[in-house]
């Protein structure tokens, strides 16, 4: 039950030595970035990484392998959700690069709260979670992942799922 990147091939390259490359090279330009143990967020963009590669390599370089789980939230761009999260439910994610293990007991204790739920196709084709795993790969090299697709929520709902992801952690 193997999730493959429908990003590959258009919005980075589809092949693994050339996204590696390219990926070394913006962590090359990014320099030294102070490591920060206290890292427990990122804001990263999700733009194709002709475009918003090199701002990702600067965030990436903040956090240190110490991360077992990585949880990836972005919004949906195709799927109509009105308050609500979308958590899928795969064994692992596979880039280029080779697979990330979901975790699955963090997604099970999601899924227990009815904001959080399994929406086929919400993470098909959804570019803001997928783009973030490769450069991931490559700093932090042995983690699990969640993908959480946000759809249109309220203050309220958002407040909510943050209770909720804070009681998981």
């Amino acid at each position: 039950n193997v999730l493959k990147s429908s990003v590959a091939g258009s919005w980075y390259p589809a092949d693994a030595g050339e996204l590696k490359a390219q990926l070394d090279g913006f962590l090359a330009k990014a320099g030294e970035v102070k490591r920060n143990e206290s890292v427990i967020g990122l804001i990263m963009p999700h733009a194709g990484y002709q475009y918003s590669g090199q701002t990702a390599a600067y965030s990436v370089k903040a956090l240190t392998p110490k991360y077992r789980t990585v949880v990836v939230v972005g919004p949906t761009h195709r799927l109509p959700m009105s308050n609500m999260f979308s958590v899928p439910q795969f064994d692992s994610y596979e880039t280029p690069l080779g697979k990330v293990e979901f975790d699955k007991e963090f997604i099970s204790s999601l899924l227990k709260d009815p904001l959080f739920k399994d929406e086929p196709g919400a993470v098909t084709g959804e570019h803001s979670v997928q783009m973030e795993v490769p450069l991931l790969q490559l700093v932090l090299k042995d983690f699990k992942l969640v993908f959480i697709v946000a759809g249109q929520c309220s203050p309220g709902t958002v407040a909510r799922a943050a209770k909720t992801l804070r009681s998981v952690m």
